[in-house]
């Protein structure tokens, strides 16, 4: 009677441990060590998963962050795989043959910084991944960097649509909220996503 039941529950226990693994497995991102390095593949608009596939066919290890959303239309709404980066995918080993992939079919550039293939770091590809695996809240905003002068327009909040200038880039923008007809201004720290510039 007990072996009966510590069989069962063990069966039971094992079942429910192959699905936790399997769970692990598919969600969990593979997370490398290697010091592999990638460059950037832009695509024409809307062809990213069609030359992903093509360059996954040709033999390249190539990355695509995908984001799962809802779209709403009239009659239905849908779940949809959207790039994270639009037009914008991976592949890894930035000396593999570059004429090849020019000839694929939505292929429009790769990315390059002062003539040089553009390099983007395996930490970077592993930071993607998690943020594309996981079910956590993220809101992408623009690395831009302002330099003392700049006019920017704010976006959002209570000053919202003034323009401003720009003081100084830290955690926040430090922005110069000028009332020239008083010959005074006020200085406000806002947050990155609600400045943009002019």
């Amino acid at each position: 009677m007990i072996s009966r039941w510590v069989f069962t529950n063990l069966s039971i226990f094992a079942d429910k441990l192959k699905q936790l693994y399997q769970v692990f497995v598919i969600y969990m991102p593979q997370l490398s060590s290697s010091d592999g390095k990638w460059f950037v593949v832009q695509t024409k608009s809307r062809c990213e998963k069609k030359v992903y596939q093509q360059l996954i066919d040709a033999g390249y290890q190539a990355y695509l962050p995908l984001q799962t959303t809802w779209r709403v239309w009239s009659d239905r709404n849908k779940k949809v795989e959207l790039p994270l980066i639009p037009s914008v995918l991976f592949v890894e080993n930035p000396d593999v043959n570059k004429e090849r992939i020019y000839a694929l079919s939505g292929v429009y550039n790769i990315l390059n910084i002062h003539g040089k293939i553009g390099v983007v770091r395996q930490v970077e590809i592993d930071h993607l991944r998690l943020l594309c695996n996981n079910d956590i809240a993220w809101e992408q905003v623009d690395l831009v960097r302002y330099q003392k002068g700049d006019a920017v327009e704010i976006k959002a909040g209570a000053f919202k649509g003034h323009i401003a200038t720009a003081i100084e880039d830290m955690n926040t923008y430090r922005v110069l909220l000028k009332i020239e007809s008083l010959g005074t201004g006020f200085v406000v720290n806002l947050p990155k996503n609600q400045v943009s510039r002019i």
